[in-house]
Formats: C-alpha cells, sequence, structure tokens
C-alpha cells in the first residue's frame, strides 16, 4: 500500500542490521535499541538482542541450538536495553549463558540460552509442511492493507515496525477475525528479514530468533474468536522458546507454520516449525495470555507484556 502517497511499509521500517547490532559496555554486558517510534518493543526484538549477546560470550565455532525466555515487562521503544549475560557452563561441546534484560535498572526478559559445537550426525525429521501458494502468488502486505484499510490498518501499523517482510493467505486467522469468523487453531505465513544480513552465523540466528515470536501464539486463541487486531483484545507472550536445527538464510523467503494445541485459564500454547525449502530448520512453542476488554491487539502483538 502507497501510504499517504507513493510511501510504503517498507519505508518506515527499522533495519534488521542495526536492530542485531549491540553495544559492547564491557566483558559481559551489552546495549541494545529498538530504531522504531513505538510504545513498546516486540517481543522477538529483545529475545533476538538476549540470544545475540549470549552469543557474543561464547566462543566463536559455538553456536545457539536453544534459547528460552521468559516476558517479564514491556519494554520501551524510547529506552536502551541493557542485557547481562551470566557464565552457567561451558563443556566439551556445549556452552549454557543466562541473559537478564533490563530498562532503567528493572528487569523485563530472563533468558536462557545453549550453544553447540558442531557435530557431524544422522540427520532425520517428520515434519512436512503445508502444501500452500508461493510467497509471489500472494499480495504484498501493501496491497494486502489497502483493500480493507478500515480492518486492517492495524496490521500495516504492525509491519511498519518490524523488519520483517510477510506474506499473508487470505484465510490468515487475524484477517478473518476482523470479519467475524472463528477459524481453526493453525495459521502459516511465509517470512522474511528485511534487508541483507552479514555473512555471520550468529547474527543469522539471532534474526530467527526475532522471526520465531511473530503470530505464533495467536494460533491457540483462533477458535475462541476476537483474536490478534480486533478491538477490545489483548494477547501478550508468556514465554517462548526456540529450537535452531540448522543455519539458514532467513533473508529469504521461508514459510512459519503455527498449530495451538491447548487453551484454558486465560492462556493458550502455541508450536511452530520453520521451514526452508520443505525442510524444517527451527522449531518454536509458546505460552500466552488472552485478555478482553483491553485495547486493540497491535499493542500486545509486539510488546513484551507484562502479565
Amino acid at each position: 500500500m502507497a501510504r499517504g502517497g507513493s510511501r510504503t511499509i517498507a519505508d518506515s521500517r527499522p533495519s534488521i542490521s542495526s536492530i542485531l547490532t549491540l553495544e559492547q559496555l564491557d566483558e559481559d554486558r551489552f546495549r541494545g535499541l529498538s530504531h522504531v517510534e513505538a510504545p513498546r518493543i516486540f517481543g522477538g526484538q529483545t529475545f533476538a538482542q538476549a540470544v545475540l549477546a549470549a552469543g557474543r560470550t561464547v566462543a566463536p565455532d559455538r553456536l545457539p541450538h536453544h534459547a528460552q525466555a521468559h516476558f517479564l515487562l514491556p519494554g520501551r521503544a524510547d529506552l536502551p536495553v541493557d542485557y547481562r549475560v551470566e557464565t552457567v557452563r561451558d563443556g566439551g561441546s556445549y556452552s549454557t549463558r543466562t541473559v537478564h534484560a533490563g530498562q532503567a535498572g528493572v528487569e523485563i526478559l530472563a533468558l536462557t540460552a545453549s550453544f553447540q559445537r558442531h557435530r557431524d550426525g544422522f540427520a532425520f525429521h517428520t515434519a512436512e509442511p503445508p502444501a500452500v501458494p508461493a510467497p509471489e502468488e500472494l499480495p504484498t502486505l501493501d496491497e494486502l492493507v489497502a483493500a480493507d484499510l478500515p480492518a486492517l490498518g492495524w496490521l500495516g501499523d504492525l509491519a511498519s515496525v518490524l523488519a520483517i517482510d510477510l506474506r499473508l493467505p487470505e484465510s490468515f486467522p487475524q484477517l478473518r477475525s476482523r470479519r467475524g469468523e472463528v477459524t481453526a487453531p493453525e495459521q502459516w505465513m511465509w517470512l522474511r528479514v528485511d534487508g541483507p544480513l552479514i555473512d555471520d552465523p550468529l547474527i543469522r540466528a539471532a534474526a530467527v530468533a526475532y522471526c520465531s515470536d511473530l503470530f505464533l501464539v495467536s494460533a491457540a486463541f483462533s477458535p475462541q474468536g476476537g483474536i490478534s487486531g480486533s478491538p477490545g483484545t489483548d494477547i501478550a507472550t508468556l514465554n517462548h522458546a526456540a529450537w535452531l536445527h540448522a543455519d539458514t538464510p532467513i533473508d529469504q523467503w521461508h514459510l512459519y507454520q503455527h498449530n495451538g494445541f491447548w487453551s484454558g485459564d486465560g492462556r493458550g500454547m502455541a508450536r511452530g516449525v520453520l521451514f526452508r525449502q520443505g525442510v524444517p530448520v527451527a522449531t518454536t512453542m509458546q505460552e500466552g495470555l488472552r485478555r478482553s476488554g483491553g485495547r486493540a491487539g497491535i499493542r500486545a502483538l509486539r510488546a513484551d507484556e507484562g502479565a
């Protein structure tokens, strides 16, 4: 969509390279910025920067294979985030780190990450991607939002503060919920980071972590209707985990499949699989909360929402 004339969503996006640039304050302390004009920080950004900070303290031949975070409080986009890394263990093949992310002396995220030295071994997987249209066959976000601006303006606002290019099908639950439809607890989308990445496997892993948070837990709430982007509904991440199976060029198209498998007590859980050319390169899991009677869902989608 050419918003306000010839301006597009991509024109407002932050640079993925700037988001994944940390200032090193000392041996185990780092600082990250948001580079967007928004009230709150996208949860995937804090998750990615924490993974990157942890990775800067391990041997360069060890890459992240798992990270899990608890989102404790909302992050403010107008303040820097300081990351303090603690060494838990450095073994013969694996290293473990914990990371405390804070703003103005208050902790907003706690993360544990594990890193592994590469080893050759037997490869096996049963995950298969759904048969879906190619990204080139789907409308761009500008086209999608322009086709129904009153209902999808929130999507344009969200996409303009994320360094992620998306292709969404018409069946995507966030689109259908605005029409009052209830959907099954499953969804998929094409994504890639919007911009080139330097040739660094740690940066690529952090970029996967950045993308992995987007829309995931909303799959658990789609059978209830009134999910992300719906007036009066807030969805927020409580905890998020990612298992990285392979180094992957996340600045190229990947298929991200989500399945919600439980909801209750105001919470829900979903799992995701990120595919590159039919092969799973990451698996994710997320628990989140759903509140009714709040403000529209744009806030919850991009915030490290405090419970």
